[in-house]
């Protein structure tokens, strides 16, 4: 073994950023609290992509926010895959494979039946060969979109209507099929709701969506149901009026939300809105957020013009704390994609000191965010409406 005086400098530097994106993740660990083992957690998190390079960075990303997050239990990819891909993609990506365990199912991309191009009919498509091939022990599952990063764990004792039969996930008001003609259409049978967990009074399916908490055998029951419905909603010639849809037999592009929520209430499964979890960069957070959904453009203001990203120390000066938080959480995307994907490459590429330089940096600034938004998570789990509560602001005046 060679001593570490005749390491040429850029390699004792990988060793020394290496070890720093260790340091990082433990010290985010430490933070969120012991987890629990895997059985006494009781909750599966999945998410599912395709075998796509787009698709690879997003898993990268995926599995360092969950590993940050602290939360606990087990996560799975899923990966729908042609035939043809499936081999490929098999040899030639051990080390993505080797990051977390991964499901690879069939590709319902081009729908084998109808012929159909609808990438979104892989999500229940790959649930329901997960399940069917691979069922988890956990009785909850965690169902996320690949472009999310967790922040912080969800736990099932924290949601106390999580149950077979209940469920939660994100308020999607736009989801406005669900008591409108497209519900007359396809769950016309369901009788209309008289609460208002999860939509209006009179809907006949739930206005949820983005993440699923979901109880097991639900979800195995639901996957068949969630992807008939996505095929309906799909061959529809009369949907017009959505959001995604503005014309008579355009197929909209959330036919396969529409596909969970109508399976749902053909079961009898309901939901109770989580709407604080999860937000969009660049969004108002009504709470301290569990997961960042990183799917849409987002822009910030700053006092010399406009970005879509920057570091926090370009924020504007005299932000209100709460939009100081909105701002950060928006940057922390993508210093937490940076930070990803540098451990990852760090890992399994040859060294190189550019590699190097850019990884330091891109480490040291999601460091200096998550140190800035661990203290506002606390501060904010205490706010009212959004804004800090008189006491609150008379300790820490508003400011930069």
């Amino acid at each position: 073994m060679r001593a570490a005086a005749d390491l040429s400098p850029w390699l004792l530097l990988v060793r020394f950023v290496l070890a720093l994106s260790i340091a990082v993740a433990a010290g985010a660990a430490a933070a969120a609290g012991p987890q629990a083992p895997n059985k006494a957690a009781n909750v599966h998190t999945v998410f599912l992509n395709d075998c796509t390079l787009y698709s690879d960075w997003q898993t990268v990303v995926m599995v360092f926010g969950w590993r940050q997050s602290g939360q606990p239990g087990p996560i799975t990819r899923v990966a729908c895959c042609t035939p043809e891909d499936k081999t490929t993609y098999l040899e030639s990506r051990k080390g993505l494979l080797d990051l977390v365990p991964t499901h690879i199912a069939p590709s319902y991309a081009h729908h084998p039946r109808t012929g159909d191009d609808y990438a979104a009919y892989n999500k229940p498509a790959g649930v329901m060969d997960w399940l069917d091939k691979a069922p988890p022990e956990e009785e909850f599952i965690l169902v996320l979109d690949s472009d999310m990063i967790l922040r912080r764990p969800f736990i099932p004792a924290e949601y106390m209507q999580l149950e077979r039969g209940w469920a939660t996930g994100a308020r999607y008001d736009y989801l406005i099929g669900v008591d409108n003609d497209l519900a007359e259409r396809h769950v016309s049978s369901i009788a209309r709701r008289t609460d208002t967990l999860a939509g209006p009074v009179g809907r006949r399916a739930d206005r949820v969506g983005g993440f699923y908490y979901i109880h097991r055998d639900d979800l195995k029951r639901l996957a068949p149901l969630w992807l008939k419905y996505s095929e309906d909603v799909r061959a529809d010639p009369e949907v017009a009026g959505d959001l995604y849809s503005k014309r008579a037999g355009e197929k909209p592009w959330i036919s396969e939300m529409y596909g969970y929520v109508f399976g749902a209430a053909h079961l009898g499964i309901w939901h109770k809105w989580d709407e604080s979890s999860m937000i969009y960069p660049g969004y108002q957070p009504t709470g301290v957020p569990r997961i960042l959904h990183y799917g849409l453009l987002w822009h910030l203001q700053y006092h010399k013009g406009a970005w879509s990203f920057d570091k926090h120390c370009e924020l504007r000066p005299g932000l209100s704390r709460a939009e100081r938080y909105r701002d950060l959480l928006s940057i922390e995307v993508v210093h937490t994609l940076n930070a990803a994907t540098c451990e990852y490459h760090l890992r399994n590429c040859p060294p190189s000191e550019q590699l190097v330089r850019l990884c330091t940096v891109a480490n040291a600034a999601y460091e200096e965010t998550v140190q800035e938004l661990r203290q506002l998570d606390a501060e904010m789990a205490c706010t009212d409406s959004n804004e800090l509560s008189p006491l609150l602001q008379a300790l820490h005046p508003v400011g930069p």
